[in-house]
C-alpha cells in the first residue's frame, strides 16, 4: 500500500476482536468466505498502532457495528496523531461491559 501511495499514510490498523459464532463461520465457509485473521505482529512490524475493538455485528450477515465503529473513530480523533506510542485501553461503554477497545503499539524511540 505504501509503495502505491508514495509513502507511509496510515497510523493505525483497526481489527475486530468480537468473536464470530461457529454457526456463522460455517455458513460463510460454505460460500468459501473466511474471516480475516488478525496478525498483530505483522501489523506492528509495519510500524502501525493496532486499535482492537468489538467491531462486528452478527445480524444475519457479518457487518461492521456502526456504533462501535463510530466510537473507535471518535477515540482516534481524540488521541490525535501526536505524542508517544503507548499501551492504552479505554472504556467506550458500547455494550455496558466495560473495556471495549484497546490499542497496542511499540514505544516511540524519542519519547
Amino acid at each position: 500500500m505504501e509503495r502505491h501511495a508514495g509513502g507511509r499514510f496510515l497510523d493505525y490498523a483497526a481489527i475486530n476482536v468480537r468473536p464470530i459464532p461457529l454457526a456463522v463461520k460455517k455458513r460463510y465457509a460454505r460460500q468459501s468466505a473466511l474471516p480475516v485473521e488478525n496478525d498483530i505482529d505483522a501489523i506492528l512490524k509495519m510500524g502501525l498502532r493496532v486499535m482492537a475493538c468489538k467491531l462486528a455485528q452478527h445480524a444475519g450477515k457479518i457487518r461492521h457495528d456502526p456504533a462501535a465503529t463510530a466510537a473507535m473513530v471518535i477515540k482516534l480523533a481524540e488521541e490525535g496523531s501526536g505524542g508517544c506510542y503507548r499501551l492504552s485501553a479505554f472504556s467506550a461503554g458500547l455494550s455496558g461491559r466495560g473495556r471495549e477497545a484497546e490499542s497496542w503499539s511499540r514505544p516511540a524511540a524519542a519519547c
